[in-house]
């Protein structure tokens, strides 16, 4: 079995990847430029280090959690549930995978010392962390009802019958109807016939 089962949805994949990618370095580099969290300017390193440690430990058990409703989503065989789950765990596979390495940075500059680069890096990191929380929001609130009219991913139907219309099938009385299959006269003068 291939993770994409066809070149559409590795498309989308990467697209998302990068998508992801783009929107965390200009949001990382803008916020750590002009606005830093309050937090990350009255911490020490050694604070952004360990407050990052948390921030990763609940960003991978939000990508856990989200693992337990897709496979429940599959047993229950809700496809609106699924695919919302699907899109908001890849941005959040993305959005893990560069907060690992921005604290494999952050690590390395608090091993040299170098605050800019750890609070630049926590910054980050806490970004990330945010916009997780806000993923991991959606993936929990697929649960109740959806935008279009469902509940569980199954569609509410409500049928309005006028009194005029009849009660039976007028499907059924179509079987009575003997019609010949059989191949048509040939209708021009000029072809011999067969």
């Amino acid at each position: 079995m291939t993770l994409f089962p066809n070149k559409f949805a590795k498309f989308r994949h990467q697209s998302m990847m990068w998508i992801v990618a783009v929107v965390l370095m200009f949001a990382g580099s803008s916020l750590a430029q002009n606005k830093t969290p309050p937090a990350a300017g009255k911490m020490s390193p050694k604070q952004q280090l360990t407050d990052a440690k948390r921030m990763m430990t609940e960003m991978k058990q939000t990508l856990s959690d989200g693992f337990t409703m897709l496979q429940e989503a599959r047993e229950s065989q809700d496809v609106s549930r699924l695919n919302s789950l699907n899109e908001a765990l890849s941005a959040i596979k993305g959005l893990l995978r560069l907060s690992e390495q921005n604290f494999i940075l952050l690590q390395e500059a608090v091993a040299k010392g170098d605050k800019t680069k750890a609070e630049h890096e926590y910054v980050k990191i806490s970004i990330a962390y945010n916009k997780i929380r806000e993923l991991d929001a959606r993936l929990r609130s697929h649960m109740g009802t959806a935008e279009g009219g469902e509940v569980d991913g199954k569609p509410i139907i409500d049928t309005i019958k006028d009194k005029d219309l009849p009660i039976e099938n007028p499907s059924d009385s179509l079987d009575d109807i003997d019609v010949d299959v059989g191949r048509p006269p040939s209708a021009s003068p000029f072809l011999p016939k067969a």
